[in-house]
């Protein structure tokens, strides 16, 4: 297993501190509950405490991008202690598309401010009865910049001197590898569900986020030494599918059942230690497709299985793609 600390060398924490205006103001029992005596305000200008004073959709674009680093940073790293786990060498690639999202941030912010007017007359106009209620939280432009902000903050950790500390921070080596795992398992779900489901053959939008995420899986391989050899299998399958166009039915099966195993973060490591068992026996590692089927029955019963079969019917012109037949328990 590898030590905390090199873990921890490897590894830069980003943490994305992005906050946007929320185009409310939160409602004030002895001034807006005196002013409209005893009225209800439409649902659709007052919840949670709050009432609205722009359009939710007027902020939209601004949560849209804290989000967007969000998930980008995710596609990177893995969460960790309110932020995301890097490894160093993508480090590059995320400040990279740090400084863009900025870039969009500042860009919708401007605009935000720019129809600041002419949002509150809309908000006005839509709840014409509740126009005075509205009116004392219509703030300035500038302090609607002073609500917004777009940060982010990079760390290297490094052992605490504290005896006490220093076992929290090598405990901490485990959380790694689980969040990491379930960072994986969650996006693998998400494309199963956004192109898998219902689908009988998929394009190269969903290779290239499959490819994303070998990717990322990949540059965590100095976390477990379990992690690298299931890498190494997902890259063998990937380099024999198509780079463009569509993929087969066969070939889109496969990847289900691929995407399937990368959903459960036990199987992964399970896998991976049978991989390290087979090459200690010198055993060979072909290109293979990943099953799904537990049993003989089970990949015996082609109607049963289509989704997890082998590629059986593809041609075979190369000897990488003939060991595609081969049984491989993933």
């Amino acid at each position: 297993m590898v030590s905390t600390s090199s873990i921890m060398e490897q590894v830069t924490l980003i943490c994305p501190l992005v906050s946007a205006w929320s185009g409310t103001a939160k409602i004030r029992r002895d001034s807006d509950l005196a002013a409209i005596k005893g009225q209800m305000p439409p649902k659709e200008l007052v919840s949670d405490g709050a009432k609205h004073i722009v359009k939710s959709e007027a902020i939209s674009k601004l949560v849209s991008v804290r989000k967007a680093v969000q998930r980008e940073l995710e596609k990177l790293g893995t969460p960790m202690c309110g932020g995301f786990l890097i490894p160093d060498k993508n480090v590059p690639k995320a400040m990279v598309m740090v400084a863009a999202k900025e870039t969009e941030f500042d860009k919708e912010l401007d605009a935000l401010v720019t129809s600041l007017p002419d949002l509150y007359e809309a908000q006005e106009k839509r709840f014409p009865a509740w126009a005075e209620f509205l009116r004392p939280h219509q703030i300035s432009g500038q302090e609607v910049r002073n609500r917004c902000s777009f940060r982010v903050a990079a760390f290297k950790l490094n052992e605490p001197h504290a005896s006490a500390a220093a076992t929290a921070f090598h405990d901490a080596e485990g959380c790694v590898v689980n969040s990491l795992l379930d960072s994986v398992a969650r996006e693998a779900d998400r494309i199963r569900k956004a192109s898998f489901i219902g689908v009988s053959q998929i394009g190269q939008r969903p290779m290239n986020a499959i490819r994303e995420l070998v990717g990322k899986l990949e540059s965590f391989s100095f976390v477990d030494s379990r992690v690298y050899p299931t890498c190494q299998v997902l890259h063998s399958l990937l380099s024999n599918l198509p780079k463009k166009g569509q993929l087969s039915v066969n070939e889109t099966a496969a990847l289900d059942g691929m995407l399937a195993k990368l959903a459960d973060p036990e199987t992964v490591l399970v896998h991976g230690q049978s991989v390290l068992a087979s090459q200690n026996q010198q055993a060979p590692l072909l290109p293979a497709v990943i099953q799904a089927a537990d049993s003989a029955a089970a990949i015996a019963d082609e109607e049963e299985a289509t989704i997890e079969a082998p590629l059986s019917h593809i041609a075979q012109p190369t000897p990488a793609q003939a060991g595609w037949t081969q049984n491989l328990v993933f």
